[in-house]
């Protein structure tokens, strides 16, 4: 960590989508998730109805390009974000 600051997860999200900061993609998962909760107390109860789900993210050969997967369960959603993306 070279810099903290304290933002909104929509906020951050907007920030790493326009290269303004980089967010690691493991980060940027979990940002998404806290997005779209209402409230700190909405993301609490979230987190505590999600089953806890250990993530192995893949590397899939595709025609587009190499991209990174996570498994559906995980619950974030179809995950195939480009591998150059998050490197």
């Amino acid at each position: 960590t070279v810099d903290a600051t304290w933002i909104s997860p929509a906020e951050a999200l907007r920030k790493a989508a326009t290269g303004e900061r980089k967010v690691i993609f493991p980060t940027r998962m979990n940002i998404q998730l806290l997005a779209e909760a209402s409230s700190a107390e909405d993301a609490i109860l979230r987190a505590r109805s999600r089953t806890l789900v250990t993530v192995l993210p893949e590397v899939e050969d595709r025609p587009e390009g190499k991209v990174l997967t996570l498994p559906p369960h995980a619950g974030y959603g179809v995950v195939a974000e480009p591998l150059s993306s998050v490197m």
